[in-house]
């Protein structure tokens, strides 16, 4: 899918694996060569864009401190990622939203799980093969719920396994 002259972010894997409820890996591959004009972004993805911010306030007030922005990357491959932050310790940490602007999207357990929907979590198992870290952090903010933290542990195979069906 991706070559080494074309960097691949964590948000775009699960649409490499055919993954992502938004974009085909065919999308991905013609806006990444430049044969795709992209599309003015939908009033959901507008709205995650720019609550961002305060989530990861939120996210602060109860896992500490989070630098931001940060960049990681996976050594020998294209894929460069930008977490919406690290905290202190250097977990990747990724602010979400859903049914903000419509109904709740995809599947969503329960505070402190890592019941997240899968591509989010393929993006979360990328963000932690880059950074090396053993938790990423999902501050969400949920339509009918509020504030939400979910926690993804890492598992080293699955991560590998991702990366390596990403990038050939």
């Amino acid at each position: 899918m991706a070559t080494s002259t074309v960097a691949l972010g964590a948000s775009e894997v699960a649409a490499a694996l055919g993954l992502s409820p938004w974009t085909s890996p065919y999308e991905l591959w013609a806006r990444k060569t430049g044969r795709l004009i992209v599309q003015k972004e939908s009033d959901a993805l507008d709205a995650g864009t720019r609550l961002e911010p305060a989530i990861i306030d939120w996210a602060e007030s109860v896992i500490g401190r989070i630098e931001r922005p940060v960049e990681a990357s996976i050594d020998g491959t294209p894929i460069v990622t930008h977490p919406d932050g690290l905290t202190d310790s250097g977990c990747p940490v990724e602010a979400k939203t859903s049914g903000i602007t419509g109904p709740l999207y995809g599947t969503w357990g329960e505070e402190w799980s890592d019941e997240i929907p899968e591509h989010y979590l393929v993006q979360c198992l990328v963000q932690l093969e880059a950074t090396k870290a053993d938790v990423c952090h999902v501050p969400a903010l949920l339509g009918g719920r509020g504030f939400v933290m979910y926690r993804v542990p890492s598992n080293r195979d699955v991560q590998q396994a991702i990366v390596e069906r990403a990038v050939n």
